[in-house]
């Protein structure tokens, strides 16, 4: 799934992953969306349970408000979407205050454009505004990931099942808008039904199918590092390779986690629904993976799933789904209405507790990317905003690096480093390379893109906006000095 969620504690092989049943969806729903925004859970498109070969396409949305023990109000209609569009569970996305749905299809049309809507007071989204278009063709069966200021649509199939090795990259505006869409690195094999995610300042994308046999599953994984200006290096392939082939599912990150829930493997002559969780970890600072394990899960639903992430209260919502494989008279044999929640464990949350904390301290203003363009009042002389930063470092010839300075206040290392950095060199040393002030408060979603676990943390990014190096913790102006001079 495109969100970036706080999705699983760190768990074992010994352990069952368990949902709660916390409230049911007025009618089935299966490929559809689902994202959390503020106090509302929002399903939106895809198909409502038709049986005996009778699809149901629909474009309406529904939302419900989040009760304080988790489970999920009445819901009603919101602003319908303009187009029927399904299969859209892993391109459906909550970036900041905005909800988008990216391609999509219906059985007979698929879609080349985004849509995307913001949440009004009273949880009642705005009218859907359309992208320009992304493809040629319309594409479904991908997922959209985020790094700074873009959204990625990564592969995809037409309504043909033609399968696309291409990487759209979305250049977002100030206000959430998608200004313009450019193409991005080639993935090494064309993909649909795949994972992805983005984490530790890299996108991953694993699994999937690179053709129409269902027998010829993926089990590769491959990575492509996210750029100072957002975009993606070229893709690489990572040596630690999935336990199984599988495709489908929904995916996401979750603090040092890469996960998959409920992947199909072909076993046998034929493909295989699972409820089980598929997840491996980054090592932080060094940027590869561990081994990737599985745990089960008590999840009834296996099939064409919606996830929706509320990362601030440390909680995942699955509402809907399919059961099982096949068609007949009853519905209720095929599908469940059912809104499962997990909850993070508190030490989950404790490792994780800027993006995870507890509901009564939720904060609850819109992060938009009009941050970017704002220096906080806290910040040390010298410092500018991110989009400043990034202005100053491409003004010159030769470029100048660009440095991020995650910050939180009121941390005792943070505290640590502000005294350092009050020092006048490092006045002089903020003439060499654009220094970014970024407050953790403020950039909780980039945070996770770029796999800031603790703070302090710096982030280098030389001249060709690749990423040379990062440090999480207390630095003295001399160790700067000395990372700067080695910047090329």
């Amino acid at each position: 799934m495109a969100v970036l969620a706080l999705f699983a504690a760190p768990i074992s092989a010994q352990q069952e992953l368990t949902f709660s049943k916390v409230g049911m969806l007025p009618t089935y729903r299966q490929m559809h969306g689902s994202v959390v925004l503020g106090d509302y859970l929002y399903v939106m498109g895809g198909e409502l349970g038709g049986v005996q070969g009778k699809d149901i396409w629909t474009n309406t949305v529904l939302k419900a408000p989040l009760l304080p023990n988790g489970s999920v109000g009445q819901w009603t209609p919101t602003t319908a979407m303009p187009q029927k569009r399904g299969y859209i569970g892993a391109s459906t996305m909550a970036l900041n205050d905005v909800v988008y749905v990216v391609g999509g299809s219906n059985g007979s049309e698929a879609y080349n454009t985004a849509i995307y809507a913001k949440p009004q007071a009273d949880g009642s989204l705005s009218p859907w505004i359309q992208s320009p278009p992304f493809s040629t063709v319309g594409l479904s069966n991908f997922p959209v990931v985020a790094t700074p200021g873009y959204i990625h649509v990564l592969g995809g199939a037409d309504i043909s099942s033609r399968i696309s090795a291409a990487t759209m990259s979305g250049r977002i505006g100030p206000s959430g808008e998608i200004l313009q869409w450019e193409a991005g690195p080639r993935m090494p094999t064309p993909l649909w039904f795949h994972s992805a995610a983005t984490l530790g300042g890299k996108v991953w994308v694993w699994g999937g199918l690179p053709g129409r046999d269902t027998s010829k599953l993926s089990n590769r994984v491959f990575s492509a590092a996210i750029l100072s200006d957002g975009r993606l290096a070229p893709w690489k392939e990572d040596p630690v390779k999935l336990p199984v082939n599988f495709y489908m599912g929904v995916s996401s990150s979750a603090g040092p986690y890469l996960m998959t829930l409920c992947p199909k493997t072909y076993e046998k002559g034929k493909t295989v629904p699972s409820s089980d969780v598929y997840f491996t970890s980054i090592t932080p600072g060094l940027g590869g993976l561990k081994n990737w394990t599985s745990v089960p899960s008590n999840l009834p639903v296996k099939l064409y799933l919606a996830v929706a992430a509320d990362y601030r209260r440390g909680r995942v919502y699955i509402p809907g789904g399919r059961k099982k494989g096949g068609d007949g008279p009853n519905a209720a044999d095929f599908f469940d209405p059912g809104v499962f929640m997990f909850t993070l464990s508190a030490k989950a949350r404790a490792e994780y507790k800027d993006e995870a904390e507890a509901a009564e301290t939720v904060r609850t203003g819109s992060y938009t990317y009009q941050k970017a363009d704002i220096l906080p009042s806290t910040a040390v002389p010298g410092f500018l905003s991110l989009n400043a930063a990034r202005r100053f470092s491409i003004a010159e010839a030769p470029r100048k690096p660009l440095v991020l300075y995650f910050h939180k206040e009121g941390t005792k290392t943070c505290d640590q480093q502000v005294q350092i950095l009050k020092d006048p060199a490092f006045a002089e040393l903020s003439k060499q390379a654009g220094f970014a002030w970024m407050d953790t408060e403020t950039w909780p979603q980039l945070r996770s893109q770029l796999g800031i676990y603790r703070v302090p943390t710096w982030i280098v990014y030389n001249a060709n906006t690749q990423e040379l190096g990062r440090a999480t913790q207390v630095v003295t102006i001399d160790q700067l000095k000395q990372f700067l001079s080695s910047v090329k």
